[in-house]
């Protein structure tokens, strides 16, 4: 018990020692810097430990290059290096959302396209500038159409199309002396906040997947659980089936030996005999394949089948039973975006409303039963489609019955898989 004390004494200060990391790590984030101090002067006070980040230091340094090779390509007019670096290292919702950086990297885009007559005026670096000039104009037809309607950037898309822009009005000041340093400038700014808020603290981080990733977990769960329970119902089908098709055989396989045992003895054995028994030995394949009735004891006459199995003989078609079958694959419908849909649900008109329910019916009602209808239904239900807006006054009647068929689908699924499980544990037992 003395030895435990401690090692549980020593745990508790760890744990310590690193919330109150987290919560400094924290505040330096959001530049609280009195608060750091304040903390710092306290926990000194009380003598108690702060740990650390967990590799602040190398991801501190690993910043500190991402931000120097931008910069040295910015400097080279490398621009395979920078907007490769600029890819990976830049947030996609920053680049996508922010403006300032969709600016930022518009005027970056003009800096390395005009390089070559920056750099080298001379007819000898000609060839490079018609290169990177096709390469803007495929960058103004993609990420840079967005910007087309704004009047700060429109005169810059007349650029791939004017042959000598050094002498051009229009964009004299780009071949001036302090445009490059400007431009630097706010990219060093930029790169400075950007990379900085990409080092999420880990108090920040918890709190972030304490709410989302635990939903998202939980759905997941639950479409794994469905499609487990799916899984169950449809092997325990085959379960059954085969335990049926095991003692028939059974029982056709005694029949045929004591037949054989009397044939041994001399006694005959009639032909009606061994027709019935081939019959319920055959009975599913000649359900499956619509023959009504096949002569047996007329091998090679009997009937006409195109398998590869079958020569004609009453053994052939127990051969062919056991041969391998390609399975049929049900297809998948594709997903649908639960988001909007949600969304259009609450603030689209009457109209649409009522057009999405119907198509929302439609998709469950005309899928496929089994795989594909469970599947759907399984996507309404984690994706909770229509239980939270019941309430609404439009379409609220289709909407309630939308979910009551929902309802009911759900239920019945889950009996069957009941009486399923039941039937199997009465079979057993």
């Amino acid at each position: 018990m003395s030895s435990r004390k401690p090692a549980k004494m020593g745990d508790i200060l760890a744990t310590e020692a690193d919330l109150l990391g987290m919560i400094k790590e924290y505040l330096k984030f959001e530049d609280f810097e009195e608060t750091v101090q304040a903390l710092d002067k306290e926990c000194k006070t009380k003598g108690k430990l702060v740990s650390k980040p967990r590799g602040s230091s190398l991801r501190d340094s690993k910043t500190r290059v991402i931000q120097e090779d931008l910069l040295s390509s910015f400097n080279d007019g490398d621009h395979k290096v920078f907007f490769e670096l600029w890819a990976e290292n830049i947030p996609s919702e920053v680049k996508d959302s922010d403006a300032e950086a969709q600016n930022l990297e518009f005027y970056l885009h003009i800096h390395f396209t005009i390089y070559p007559l920056r750099m080298h005026p001379s007819r000898q670096d000609r060839a490079e500038f018609e290169e990177r000039i096709s390469l803007f104009k495929q960058y103004l037809e993609t990420r840079g159409a967005a910007l087309s309607q704004t009047a700060e950037f429109l005169p810059y898309y007349a650029l791939p199309f004017v042959p000598n822009p050094t002498i051009h009005p229009c964009f004299k000041d780009l071949f001036q002396d302090s445009w490059i340093p400007q431009l630097k400038d706010k990219l060093e700014k930029f790169l400075s906040v950007t990379l900085k808020s990409s080092k999420i603290p880990r108090l920040l981080t918890l709190y972030k997947e304490g709410g989302r990733t635990t939903k998202e977990a939980m759905q997941q769960l639950q479409l794994q659980l469905a499609e487990s329970e799916r899984r169950i119902s449809s092997y325990v089908r085959k379960c059954n089936k085969i335990k049926a098709d095991y003692h028939n055989l059974i029982g056709i396989t005694a029949e045929l030996v004591d037949s054989l045992e009397a044939t041994v003895s001399g006694k005959m054995i009639s032909p009606e005999y061994l027709q019935s028994v081939c019959v319920r030995l055959f009975s599913s394949q000649m359900r499956q394949s619509g023959v009504q009735s096949t002569d047996f004891m007329r091998p090679g006459t009997g009937y006409y089948s195109m398998s590869p199995y079958d020569d004609g003989y009453a053994s052939s078609m127990l051969r062919a039973s056991i041969a391998p079958q390609k399975p049929k694959e049900v297809p998948m419908l594709p997903s649908l975006d639960y988001e909007k849909l949600r969304k259009d649900l609450v603030d689209g008109s009457d109209r649409l409303r009522c057009l999405l329910l119907q198509a929302l019916r439609w998709r469950l009602t005309r899928s496929l039963p089994g795989e594909q209808r469970d599947t759907v239904l399984q996507a309404y239900i984690s994706n909770d489609l229509l239980e939270r807006y019941s309430t609404k006054k439009v379409g609220q009647q289709f909407q309630w019955k939308c979910l009551n068929r929902i309802k009911i689908l759900s239920q019945i699924c889950k009996i069957k898989t009941k009486l399923i499980c039941f039937a199997l544990c009465m079979s057993t037992h």
